[in-house]
């Protein structure tokens, strides 16, 4: 027979199951509400977050700077017909994108059906040179204009194991679009000539994806043979990149009164050897101070290099007032090959000559000829020179594979940090500062390299560290309950 005793026991633990029973069902009913009603305030709101992490959906801080400044009309038209659009084109994502751009004053955004807009195509490119057709988008300011097709939107290959033909790797669209915009609107063009005649690295061979950079930041690309053609007056820059055989005399005096103008210089050498030692191209480097030595660069400090190679070097970029608007977030570049550069000691109050990048002090100088020895320590790889007499720009650069297309293909994870320092070079050989550099978006995670120090530490981590940490865990464990 049960007791009062048992009776109230019992009757009290109901009463709390029926409690607490009560209070869980209306927690989980509350909480239903709530999500409930967040769902609904959601599909009602017109914001939008993109949370990937490349923000594919989104405009950067530099699109949105450039867009304010834009003083002209700009038209961008699509010529597709977006009311037949299939959820999974690709070109959702442009015009998504494109909203972004429409909502500046300047701005204007239009999708026009080709096919039944033929005279307006006509009229758009009467000489038929844009090459328009359908799926193309057209940017277009005044007399200038720039089409954008599939391939400078998205950065793409193809597969012989993929069934799916062309597969997209990532988005270029926000940087196509921006740099043509600014293409577009730009008042002053700078032209830029590649030299041939001594087997260099043209833009037409080894410098495409570089040259197309060029192009989209405004520039226009030419070549001219110093030997067999005259420097034109509309050329402001000449590229110099690796030649194999030196500068004739009369190629020299071209170069000579072409600087005498005021204009402009890169030049980029790699480290080999030759039965050339350029000498007529170092004594027009003799008048800027600067020399290029016969030597290659063997890195000694595991953070100054590749891991596993020691020619592929990863050097300090140096912060100064060239280098300032791209300091900030800097990630490694990798020079492979490269030869150093000597500022000479000799007293020019016209000159201001400013280094760009430094080895460690444990680097190695390898001397490429026998009369040339070797030599540890620090040493310049770039150097920039400013003649205040004439305004002559002269930009340095013992390595020119960094940028080569075999180059970065096969290390595309330091392309864009050698696109930024180079564009700056260009912008600063030019007068401009404002340099536009906007990162291609990726949709796969990247591989990545290591200089041999972080190869180093992360192995020490996995090897000794963690293996430590779990014991000394284990160790804890145990002396805190034996005695339990």
């Amino acid at each position: 027979m049960m007791t009062n005793k048992n009776y109230d026991v019992k009757k009290i633990e109901r009463s709390r199951k029926l409690k607490f029973g009560s209070s869980a069902i209306i927690i989980m009913i509350s909480a239903i509400i709530v999500f409930v009603m967040i769902n609904l305030m959601a599909s009602w709101a017109t914001f939008e977050v993109d949370l990937t992490p490349e923000k594919l959906y989104s405009i950067g801080d530099q699109t949105k700077a450039i867009l304010k400044e834009i003083d002209k009309e700009v038209q961008i038209y699509g010529f597709i017909d977006e009311t037949r659009l299939s959820d999974d084109s690709y070109h959702w994502k442009i015009i998504d994108l494109l909203k972004k751009y429409d909502t500046y004053d300047n701005i204007t955004v239009d999708y026009i059906e080709p096919n039944a807009n033929i005279e307006f195509i006509n009229e758009l490119d009467p000489d038929g040179v844009l090459d328009l057709s359908k799926n193309n988008y057209v940017v277009v300011c005044g007399d200038y204009k720039k089409v954008l097709k599939y391939f400078d939107l998205f950065d793409a290959f193809a597969s012989e194991y993929s069934t799916y033909g062309v597969i997209d790797t990532g988005s270029r669209a926000e940087m196509a679009i921006t740099s043509a915009i600014n293409y577009v609107s730009k008042t002053d063009r700078t032209n830029i000539a590649f030299t041939t005649g001594h087997e260099e690295f043209t833009s037409q061979y080894d410098y495409i994806a570089f040259a197309e950079k060029l192009e989209l930041n405004g520039f226009i690309i030419d070549e001219v043979n110093l030997y067999k053609q005259p420097i034109t007056d509309e050329t402001d820059i000449i590229i110099i990149a690796n030649p194999t055989s030196d500068f004739y005399q009369e190629e020299i005096v071209k170069l000579q009164s072409f600087m005498a103008e005021g204009k402009s210089l890169y030049i980029l050498m790699d480290s080999f050897v030759t039965n050339d030692r350029f000498l007529n191209l170092q004594e027009f480097l003799l008048d800027y101070n600067v020399q290029l030595n016969y030597d290659k660069v063997k890195e000694y400090d595991t953070s100054f290099y590749l891991e596993g190679n020691q020619y592929y070097l990863i050097p300090e970029l140096i912060n100064n007032s060239i280098s300032n608007d791209i300091f900030d977030g800097f990630s490694n570049m990798m020079v492979p090959n490269a030869r150093s550069i000597t500022v000479l000691k000799v007293i020019n109050n016209n000159l201001t000559i400013v280094p760009m990048l430094i080895t460690s002090d444990k680097a190695k100088l390898e001397g490429l000829y026998e009369d040339i020895d070797d030599v540890t320590g620090a040493a310049y790889l770039a150097a920039a020179i400013l003649d205040e007499n004439t305004g002559s720009r002269l930009m340095l650069s013992g390595t020119a594979s960094f940028i080569q297309d075999q180059v970065t293909m096969s290390y595309e994870q330091f392309d864009q940090e050698a696109t930024k320092y180079v564009l700056s070079n260009i912008q600063w050989l030019e007068g401009d500062t404002g340099e536009i550099f906007i990162e291609q978006k990726d949709y796969f995670i990247n591989f990545i390299s290591i200089t041999t120090k972080q190869a180093n530490t992360i192995g020490g981590l996995l090897v000794y560290g963690l293996p430590s940490l779990i014991l000394l865990a284990g160790l804890l464990v145990y002396l805190r309950r034996r005695h339990l």
